[in-house]
């Protein structure tokens, strides 16, 4: 995900931008979405795997009128690492549950490559310039958004995205399980600030 790595992919239409920020992921997408050129704005992790045919299906659910932001299914990357059966399982029943809280919550994080409308986006603020959590405050903003104007967070059809399963094997599944809840949970109900999260969340990495 360095500028270095994806100047070495030589990727077509690709400009690479290189952020010198203080305060991480929100910073960066925020400096990315600021130079963006067309109307639709995908913000998908450099790790990531989109599926076969994704722009099409993602063009689709953005075309629909009553839709305020769209995430891909989650998976995790399971082919290229050899990871052991036990681990495997303890990650499709993750992506599982995910699945379930973001289609059924509307509650999809950034690991599922949320995309949404430039105009749309300005209407809810834009992208949180915080270190920490910029696409959950960034999703609870679209939510209530869609709840008080009868409108829909939707997921794209088809294969889901797919995640690097690197932290998960880094720290084992059920460690970064309780960290997300714990980050959560400081964030919504203790209103810890996501500068100290953030120092307390990398610092664990």
């Amino acid at each position: 995900g360095t500028p270095e790595a994806v100047e070495a992919a030589k990727l077509p239409r690709v400009s690479v931008l290189r952020y010198s920020g203080e305060q991480g992921r929100g910073g960066a997408i925020k400096l990315g979405v600021s130079r963006a050129k067309y109307d639709a704005i995908l913000m998908v992790h450099a790790d990531m795997k989109l599926p076969d045919g994704w722009d099409v299906r993602l063009e689709e659910r953005l075309a629909a009128g009553d839709t305020v932001l769209t995430f891909f299914a989650f998976g995790v990357n399971l082919e290229d690492d050899d990871i052991p059966e036990g681990v495997a399982a303890k990650l499709r029943s993750t992506a599982m549950t995910v699945n379930l809280r973001s289609r059924y919550l509307w509650l999809p994080y950034g690991d599922q490559a949320l995309a949404i409308r430039k105009e749309m986006l300005e209407e809810l603020g834009g992208v949180p310039d915080i270190p920490l959590m910029e696409d959950f405050v960034l999703v609870c903003r679209a939510r209530a958004h869609a709840l008080r104007r009868g409108l829909r967070l939707r997921c794209v059809d088809g294969p889901a995205a797919l995640c690097s399963p690197r932290r998960w094997l880094k720290l084992k599944v059920w460690k970064v399980t309780i960290i997300n809840w714990v980050v959560s949970f400081a964030h919504m109900i203790l209103r810890v600030p996501p500068a100290t999260l953030a120092g307390w969340y990398y610092g664990k990495h």
